[in-house]
């Protein structure tokens, strides 16, 4: 049996394999993520995103805004993730707060498919 290999300059098809010894294996410094401290009554609010640029989430804040006028929204800095959060509505609970969730993804599927609920101290 003729094996034929394929090749593509300074490679042949025999050479795709290595052994487990010639893998160099590389430790990556473990992150140390600090342990939450929730209020111990929490009110629960809808993010609608997170942007690296403040021009990003105030328009979108903006945009919010006209959606949905009659809840408060919120764009919160947060300097360890050079991020800002853009957020909508103030909620007792839980629940309510994944209803509200739910209708806003079932309004605006494109533009809010990937909106979550994050618990705010009251």
């Amino acid at each position: 049996m003729t094996m034929r290999t394929h090749t593509v300059p300074n490679f042949t098809a025999k050479q795709d394999t290595i052994h487990a010894s010639q893998l160099r294996r590389h430790r990556t410094a473990a992150r140390v993520v600090a342990p939450i401290d929730r209020p111990a009554n929490p009110e629960y609010t809808v993010q609608i995103g997170a942007f690296a640029k403040p021009d990003n989430a105030l328009r979108a804040q903006k945009r919010a805004r006209l959606q949905f006028p009659d809840q408060p929204l919120f764009n919160t800095y947060i300097p360890s993730a050079n991020l800002y959060r853009v957020s909508v509505g103030r909620f007792p609970d839980y629940r309510s707060a994944n209803r509200f969730r739910r209708a806003v993804i079932a309004a605006s599927p494109k533009e809010y498919d990937l909106c979550w609920i994050n618990y705010v101290s009251r």
